[in-house]
């Protein structure tokens, strides 16, 4: 594929836009995922096109990939190219990807009947995944008190280290709670009382979870380290962002069930996530930020919706000043029993679970956890 390059293009910044892009992108699938959110967000420098597209190996690239870069490169060109990339046959992660780029795609593509057959397949299992059903109480014990130690999950990464839930509402408008568990299995406490944190887990532009920049998917996501600075302060706050990252792909996706107790393998809910990861989203966090919610009608105030990752409350309102992304930070290193000091922040890992409790429309509450053995 030939690309060529236009200059002259003017950058329009959302003031929502809060995508923790890599400085450097290295690699196909770190480099499309780059360009492909920048251009959603209408922020890819034609030169940045350029530049980024020749590292790109051709010939390892999918054709729902090449259509990505065929729609960026027409937005740059006066004379578009017309021609379209047909394609026969897709695999589902391929037509998962399609159904989310779909409206960004326009007419790059013409499709197979056989390749819309799978499209189809995608969507009904999309649907299927994506229908609401409530975990019993016995299925949140499990949850939350019969994790696996994962030790023979990629020779025992993850085995005596922190578990961190995410309990939210189906409606994301609405903050969750963040609970812990320590690297011995107890649940943390402070000062006698379980140790616990609201956060929000809200796409600010309300689109769902397999989408890019959608809401953050539930399911089991592997905490690694956190970023190397905390610099873009304005989007993500003045203390380092936590990485996040998909449980592999795997077949039957034995990978994640590593991680679930026996009860939870054949259930729904944790699914979302490895759909997210199958539709090409990248860049999860969990960071502050350095904007202000300035409507304090808002469901979520004071909190701060992103493009898909977990937000933090941080700054000053009226005489109460935030900085809950220390509290976070903090509380990792201590429950992994590191010092809780700057040097260590590279050394948390862990788990996360994000899982929706119910589909109240408040704020999740420790006294909402109380049923679930977590007192």
């Amino acid at each position: 594929m030939k690309l060529l390059l236009l200059l002259g293009f003017s950058l329009v910044l959302p003031a929502f836009a809060q995508v923790d892009l890599p400085l450097i992108p290295k690699g196909n699938k770190e480099i499309l995922s780059f360009l492909w959110v920048k251009h959603e967000l209408n922020t890819l420098d034609p030169v940045e096109f350029h530049q980024l597209t020749e590292k790109v190996e051709f010939d390892g690239l999918s054709q729902i990939e090449e259509a990505k870069l065929r729609t960026i490169e027409n937005s740059f060109l006066i004379m578009k190219n017309e021609s379209k990339i047909f394609i026969n046959s897709l695999t589902e992660a391929e037509a998962i990807q399609y159904i989310n780029s779909k409206e960004s795609l326009g007419n790059t593509i013409q499709l197979s009947k056989s390749a819309i057959v799978t499209i189809n397949k995608a969507k009904n299992k999309i649907n299927r995944i994506s229908k609401y059903n409530p975990l019993s109480t016995s299925e949140m014990k499990d949850l939350i008190f019969r994790t696996p130690d994962s030790a023979h999950y990629n020779n025992g990464e993850y085995k005596d280290t922190v578990r961190l839930f995410l309990f939210c509402r189906e409606n994301r408008d609405f903050p969750c709670l963040f609970v812990m568990k320590d690297i011995f299995g107890n649940i943390v406490k402070e000062n006698g009382k379980v140790w616990s944190l609201p956060a929000l887990a809200k796409s600010a532009r309300n689109i769902p979870y397999y989408k890019t920049n959608g809401q953050t998917p539930n399911g089991v996501h592997t905490i690694d380290s956190v970023m190397p600075e905390a610099n873009r302060q304005t989007a993500f706050g003045k203390f380092r962002r936590v990485m996040l990252d998909w449980i592999p792909k795997s077949q039957g996706e034995l990978n994640t069930k590593h991680f679930l107790p026996k009860s939870h393998t054949q259930l729904n809910w944790w699914k979302r996530a490895n759909i997210a990861r199958d539709a090409g989203r990248l860049y999860l966090r969990i960071h502050g930020t350095g904007r202000l919610n300035d409507e304090p009608s808002s469901s979520y105030f004071p909190h701060m919706p992103t493009s898909g990752c977990i937000s933090t409350r941080e700054g000053k309102y009226g005489a109460i000043r935030y900085t809950d992304q220390r509290k976070v930070l903090d509380k990792l290193m201590d429950a992994s029993q590191l010092k809780p000091v700057y040097s260590n922040e590279p050394n948390i890992k862990g788990i996360l679970y994000v899982v929706n409790i119910d589909d109240q429309k408040k704020s999740v509450k420790l006294l909402d956890l109380k049923k679930f053995g977590v007192e």
